[in-house]
């Protein structure tokens, strides 16, 4: 199947329809079929702060420019313009267009490196340190989406951290926030399983610890309404890491590989490479 068959099958997904978050639906690279590899980070996130002039001693004082009050709606696509007016940072399709093209950050580690470890082992290409554009290109072999399917409205934290924050900026106590974020978590659970079943990957590579714990701990909810693991959690092709912009990606945690080793080592056994 080619990229473009994949395209129209996650086009029926109610939510990546136009009228709602045609920019979350995820990137399959134009190689997807030859290694089927699907990389699943964490979440988008918006820069939100502005400067609002300085106190008395030289400081600005930031301020949130976006607040978790824009996203009322945001299931159902109606959110505010200011949301709308940051949507470059949370447009799938745009970001990894933007790393292929070279536009390259400390933030594209999370391709990069997964990127180096699976064409050095898989590709069986020269090992290389550094990646020129004509490198990034190979991310063709990929689909990638993330896992929450709401940006976090702060960087350099993880979603739940972000979340709570954000609520209690604007006012909500922890039980509202607790029941906001499965409201998240289980809706995006929805989404990542059905775009796994159209997807079928080889593999699965997910690149965030946080969703490694949530998944295990709340996964999905059964015909009883009882939570289980996620539907996919105990699958044989799933590779559960830390983020690969971090100094976790080559850290070795206590009696363990790192998950750069380990996501080499999991590479050899289903390529048989």
């Amino acid at each position: 199947m080619i990229s473009e068959d994949y395209i129209e099958k996650l086009k029926q997904i109610d939510f990546f329809k136009d009228n709602i978050h045609p920019e979350l639906m995820p990137f399959v690279g134009n190689n997807y079929s030859k290694y089927k590899v699907l990389h699943i980070g964490e979440s988008h996130f918006i820069p939100n702060y502005f400067e609002a002039g300085f106190d008395k001693y030289g400081n600005p004082h930031l301020l949130n420019e976006i607040t978790l009050k824009d996203f009322e709606g945001w299931w159902e696509g109606k959110y505010s313009k200011a949301l709308r007016e940051k949507i470059n940072w949370y447009d799938t399709q745009s970001v990894i267009k933007d790393y292929m093209d070279g536009k390259r950050t400390k933030a594209h580690g999370i391709f990069t490196n997964t990127l180096k470890s699976f064409c050095n082992v898989v590709v069986s290409e020269e090992a290389f340190d550094s990646i020129t554009t004509e490198d990034s290109k190979k991310y063709n072999y990929f689909a990638y989406m993330n896992f929450y399917q709401q940006p976090s409205i702060y960087a350099n934290t993880n979603f739940t951290k972000s979340l709570y924050k954000a609520g209690y900026f604007v006012g909500k106590n922890t039980v509202e926030i607790d029941e906001l974020w499965y409201e998240i978590f289980d809706k995006s659970v929805e989404i990542i399983e059905k775009v796994i079943d159209i997807l079928n990957p080889k593999v699965i590579v997910v690149t965030s610890s946080e969703i490694e714990k949530y998944y295990r701990q709340y996964g999905s909810i059964d015909e009883y309404g009882k939570r289980t693991e996620g539907k996919y959690y105990t699958r044989k092709n799933i590779i559960w890491l830390d983020h690969p912009g971090t100094s976790w990606w080559n850290r070795r945690k206590k009696d363990s590989k790192s998950s750069k080793e380990r996501f080499e080592e999991r590479l050899k056994e289903i390529y048989n490479a």
